[in-house]
């Protein structure tokens, strides 16, 4: 790993730009005028709000779906289109992968930077739920540095996800099932050059996951009896890897409230708590012996600064809505997947531009 005082300074130098950028743009002859701004606990209404990374990025996984508050959003909106197109690019100071900060060799020196494209599109069905596919991709500069066999090749990851989202009303709970297929170009012959370790497969692997949303309001309702929306928003999140995994799985459960600040117009921060258990996940995929148990592996701070840029650029409906992002996240390594060196304490941070049409 390379000195976590450079990554550090990166990822809150690229943090605090984004504030930068944000304050500059809410500044609108609107704003200076002393329009009155808001202060809820509603969820934002901006498909850029949720813009993590895979956590690995989910991953990919469920963070690179449209979240619970999106759909959501489009259910309180009237619209005639039931396509959806989300599209982001993302500049990060590292591609950090549940836990394991993956694009980062010895002496590094100053973080190069790793970018990831998403793209999403979904179709709302009605009662029949919502159908989705999603792909990612994350592309590094500096991956022959950690595969020499890499080539001309600088793609880190490529993932594919179908996925369906059903609305499960008597209990204020969305259930999203999906299956991601991932590809790592160039890593097998990494593996084939280890005759007791290397196989085909190494290049590639699979995962089914199920994922829970759930807006908490009616817990409440004591101290806000008027509102509808969620609070801590939980989530769950169960995947089981069925490729070079082995039957191995990762679990997440995590809260998140997004704010509105009063006299800065369409800008929202979203702290974020998420807490990750390994269930053999970690070893495996990196060769080890497999403890063959379920333990914590971290948990992760966040905080998502998003600005919606359509009112100010005064885009039509018909050109969907643009928004900037600016992500800070800090994975602390827990019990003994930090003991055993498979996870340690990463800062890093990134920004995005976000643009979704339809819905």
């Amino acid at each position: 790993m390379g000195p976590k005082c450079k990554t550090r300074k990166g990822a809150a130098g690229i943090l605090a730009a984004s504030l930068v950028i944000a304050w500059m743009v809410s500044m609108t002859p609107r704003a200076m005028a002393g329009q009155p701004g808001t202060f809820d606990l509603s969820p934002a209404q901006l498909a850029a709000d949720e813009q993590k990374p895979p956590s690995q990025t989910s991953t990919g996984t469920s963070e690179a779906m449209p979240s619970r508050q999106e759909t959501k959003a489009t259910e309180t909106t009237e619209s005639h289109i039931p396509l959806k197109l989300d599209l982001s690019y993302a500049l990060w100071s590292d591609y950090v992968f549940r836990g394991i900060r993956v694009t980062e060799y010895p002496h590094e020196g100053r973080e190069k930077p790793v970018h990831e494209m998403t793209a999403s599109l979904s179709w709302n069905a009605g009662s029949w739920g919502t159908f989705g596919f999603t792909s990612a991709f994350w592309w590094y500069s500096a991956i022959r540095q950690i595969n020499p066999y890499a080539g001309g090749q600088h793609c880190v990851e490529v993932d594919l996800i179908p996925w369906w989202r059903y609305a499960i009303d008597p209990i204020k709970t969305d259930l999203t099932l999906g299956f991601i297929f991932k590809d790592f170009p160039k890593a097998a012959i990494r593996f084939e050059r280890n005759a007791e370790r290397g196989d085909n497969n190494d290049d590639r692997t699979q995962e089914w996951f199920v994922q829970l949303d759930h807006n908490d309001a009616w817990a409440w309702k004591w101290l806000f009896p008027e509102n509808d929306k969620g609070i801590l928003n939980p989530r769950f999140y169960f995947g089981q890897d069925i490729g070079r995994g082995a039957g191995s799985v990762w679990l997440e459960l995590g809260v998140s409230h997004p704010f509105t600040i009063p006299g800065v117009d369409n800008l929202t921060i979203t702290p974020g708590y998420t807490i990750a258990a390994d269930g053999g996940y970690l070893r495996r995929i990196e060769l080890r012996d497999n403890p063959g148990h379920l333990r914590l592996a971290y948990d992760t701070w966040s905080l998502n600064v998003a600005y919606d840029l359509t009112p100010v650029l005064h885009l039509p409906t018909w050109a969907g809505k643009l928004g900037l992002s600016g992500m800070l996240y800090y994975n602390n390594a827990l019990g003994t997947a930090e003991d055993d060196g498979t996870i340690r304490d990463t800062l890093y941070g990134g920004m995005s531009v976000n643009w979704s049409w339809g819905g």
